[in-house]
């Protein structure tokens, strides 16, 4: 015999509190991104964005994580269409974690030498994971 549950919410036992995840990590912050115009295609946890120029965008937190040491962060980049810095070159993304509140996020690519150059992608993600505060 099959069995359907239709519920419109699940809350703890006080009846307000968020379910809580048994042996499970879920993200606490999701944001979908274009570089350049600077626009949200989708987010989670995120209540604004700030364009600090260059490849560079401070995603920050509606609710903060918990510590600064207690959360990971990641991301990642691509692009549409023309792809600008050369065709042998790899996308390169990184994020900077300073407090519970923001996260910084680097779109580069390397220039052959090693050196760095930044980039405003038209695809971007950046992911957190750990508890918020």
């Amino acid at each position: 015999m099959t069995s359907v549950l239709n519920v419109d919410s699940i809350a703890a036992k006080d009846g307000t509190s968020p379910v809580g995840l048994t042996k499970q990590v879920a993200a606490k912050s999701f944001c979908a991104w274009d570089f350049d115009p600077l626009s949200i295609a989708d987010s989670l946890n995120i209540s604004s964005q700030t364009d600090n120029g260059g490849g560079e965008t401070l995603n920050s937190f509606t609710n903060a994580m918990a510590i600064l040491n207690g959360y990971a962060a990641n991301m990642t980049v691509g692009t549409t269409g023309t792809y600008t810095p050369s065709s042998n070159s790899a996308h390169g993304c990184g994020v900077e974690k300073t407090n519970t509140t923001n996260v910084n996020c680097f779109g580069h690519y390397p220039d052959g030498s090693g050196t760095a150059i930044a980039f405003d992608y038209s695809i971007a993600c950046m992911t957190a994971i750990g508890d918020l505060a």
